[in-house]
C-alpha cells in the first residue's frame, strides 16, 4: 500500500537503486565533498566545518568565484589551486563551477541530547531504520527540521550519514537539528519510551491509516529502509503502526516523501495544545487546567510501591477490599504529582461495583472514578478524553495499556507511560524523605548544643507548662 514510507520496489526501481550513485571505477566516493558556488557559500555561511577548498586554476578572473575564495580564506579555510581536470574527476555530476570544498567529520549528537532537546511536552523525533540513500536521508532531515522535530536518530552501521548528499538535499537542515548515531536502534527505542515517547511505525502492513493514528504528544516516528522497510525487531518495538491511504496504482511513495507527509500530519496535533485559544468575546479567555487521566490499576500493577500494599488490611472494620490501601497511596501520589498543574482523575475498573466503600468522589484534590455497570476503565478513559477534546482541552493520559493507547489518540492528547509517573513519584518521595531527614537533623543538632544544666532548666520549665 501507499505508506510504508519505503522506496519504490518494482524491478526497474531496484535496478536504478543499484546503479544510482555509482562512480567510474578507480574514483573514491566523495561523501565529504561539496561542489558548486552556491552550495559552498551556504556551507560557509551555515558554519559547516570545512577542511579545505579546491579551486580551479585561472578562476581568479571570475569575480563571483574570487569573492567566495576571499571569504573562505578569511574564515581560515586552506585554499588550494588545482587543475580543472581534478575537479572534474571529483565532481559527482560535473557542475562544480570551479570550486569544491572538503568537510571535516560531522559532529553527531548523543541520544540523550536529542531527548533533552525534546523538553517535557509535545515533541517529535524521527528514527530511521537503516535508510541508506544520502539523498533520502537529507530530505527526511529537512522535513523533520521544518516541522520542529527535536532530532533524528540513525544507526551507525549500514545507514546513510551526514555527507555532501545529505547536506545538499537537506538544504543545510543537518546543521540545525540534532542527529544521533546509535549502535542499536531497538535499545534507542527503549530509551525513548522511558522518556515518555510513543513509537509509531510507518508501514504498509498497518491496519489504520495516518488520519486515525494517534500522532500527537511525544512521538517517535519510525521510517524503514528503501528496500525492506522496517525490520522485524524494530516493528516489535513500535507501540502502533500506520500507513498512508492510496488511490493510485503505484506501489508506494519513497521513504523521504512518506516521511514528509507523516511529519506534517503530526504537526497540527502537536501544536494545537499550545496554540488553541477561545474566541474573542467568549465568557472566559483563560484556558482550563490540563486534564490528567490516570489508569489506576495499570499503574498499581506496574509498581512494587503499590503492590506491596495489596492484600494488606486497611484497619477499617469489615473492609475486605485487597486494593484499598494501594489505591489510597496512588491517589496521594497523583495529588503530589499534579500539584496544581493538572485537574487529576484516577480511573479504576470496578466492574460496576460502585458502593459506599468505592464512591466516585474527590480525594486530596484528585477525582476518583470507578467504572459503572456495563463499562470498563478503558471506556471511561476514552469518554473522558473525548469530552476534553470536544472542548479543545489538553489531556495527558498515563497508562501502559496497549488497548487504551490505541483509543485515546487525537488532538490534543499526550500519552505517557506508567513508568514515567512511577519514576516521578519516586523522585518526589525521595525529596520529601530528604527534607524530613534534614529537618530532624537540624532539630537534634539544636538540642545537642545545650549543656546539661541548661537542658535541666528547660525540662523543669516545660514540666510547669
Amino acid at each position: 500500500q501507499a505508506t510504508r514510507g519505503q522506496g519504490q520496489r518494482g524491478p526497474a526501481s531496484r535496478d536504478n537503486a543499484r546503479k544510482g550513485g555509482q562512480r567510474p571505477q578507480g574514483q573514491r566516493p566523495a561523501t565529504d565533498l561539496i561542489e558548486g558556488r552556491r552550495a559552498c557559500a551556504e556551507a560557509l555561511e551555515g558554519g559547516l566545518p570545512l577542511k579545505r577548498a579546491l579551486v580551479a586554476m585561472g578562476g581568479e578572473q571570475d569575480q563571483t568565484l574570487f569573492g567566495l575564495v576571499r571569504r573562505l580564506e578569511a574564515a581560515g579555510v586552506p585554499v588550494e589551486r588545482v587543475p580543472k581536470s581534478r575537479l572534474d574527476a571529483l565532481s559527482s555530476h560535473g557542475a562544480h563551477q570551479g570550486i569544491v570544498v572538503q568537510t571535516r567529520p560531522f559532529a553527531y549528537a548523543e541520544l540523550s541530547d536529542v531527548i533533552a532537546n525534546a523538553g517535557d511536552g509535545h515533541a517529535l523525533i524521527a528514527l530511521l531504520d537503516h535508510v541508506t540513500d544520502e539523498g533520502n536521508f537529507g530530505a527526511i532531515v529537512r522535513s523533520a527540521e521544518v516541522v520542529g522535530a527535536a532530532g533524528v536518530v540513525i544507526a551507525k552501521a549500514r545507514a546513510a550519514g551526514v555527507g555532501v548528499g545529505a547536506y545538499k538535499t537537506s538544504a543545510g537542515a543537518v546543521l540545525h537539528v540534532p542527529i544521533a548515531q546509535v549502535p542499536n536502534l531497538a535499545t534507542a527505542i527503549d530509551e525513548l519510551k522511558r522518556a515518555g515517547f510513543w513509537v509509531a511505525g510507518s508501514t504498509e502492513h498497518a491496519t489504520q491509516d495516518v488520519w486515525s493514528a494517534p500522532l500527537e504528544g511525544r512521538l517517535c516516528l519510525v521510517m524503514g529502509s528503501e528496500g525492506s522497510g522496517i525490520s522485524q525487531l524494530v516493528r516489535k518495538k513500535c507501540d502502533f503502526e500506520c500507513r498512508l491511504p492510496q488511490r493510485g496504482r503505484g506501489e508506494s511513495l519513497n521513504v523521504a516523501q512518506a516521511a514528509t507527509v507523516m511529519c506534517y500530519e503530526s504537526l497540527p496535533r502537536r501544536g494545537l495544545p499550545r496554540t488553541a485559544r477561545r474566541r474573542r468575546g467568549s465568557a472566559s479567555m483563560a484556558r482550563p487546567a490540563e486534564l490528567l487521566v490516570v489508569d489506576g490499576y495499570n499503574v498499581i500493577h506496574k509498581s512494587q510501591r503499590y503492590m506491596d500494599l495489596v492484600d494488606q488490611p486497611s484497619g477499617r472494620l469489615g473492609d475486605t477490599d485487597p486494593f484499598g490501601r494501594a489505591r489510597q497511596l496512588l491517589i496521594a501520589d497523583v495529588a503530589a504529582y499534579a500539584q496544581g498543574r493538572y485537574e487529576a482523575v484516577v480511573v479504576f475498573d470496578a466492574a460496576g461495583n460502585v458502593s459506599p466503600e468505592r464512591p466516585n468522589l474527590t480525594v486530596a484534590g484528585v477525582r476518583t472514578v470507578f467504572s459503572p455497570t456495563g463499562e470498563d476503565a478503558d471506556s471511561v478513559i476514552e469518554r473522558l478524553v473525548t469530552e476534553a477534546r470536544l472542548h479543545v482541552r489538553a489531556v495527558t493520559v498515563i497508562t501502559s495499556d496497549n488497548t487504551i493507547r490505541a483509543t485515546v489518540g487525537g488532538v490534543p492528547v499526550t500519552r505517557v507511560s506508567s513508568d514515567v509517573l512511577i519514576a516521578d513519584v519516586g523522585a518526589i518521595v525521595e525529596d520529601v524523605r530528604a527534607a524530613n531527614e534534614e529537618r530532624n537533623h537540624q532539630h537534634l543538632t539544636l538540642e545537642d548544643r545545650l549543656d546539661p544544666k541548661t537542658r535541666q532548666k528547660l525540662d523543669r520549665l516545660l514540666g510547669r507548662l
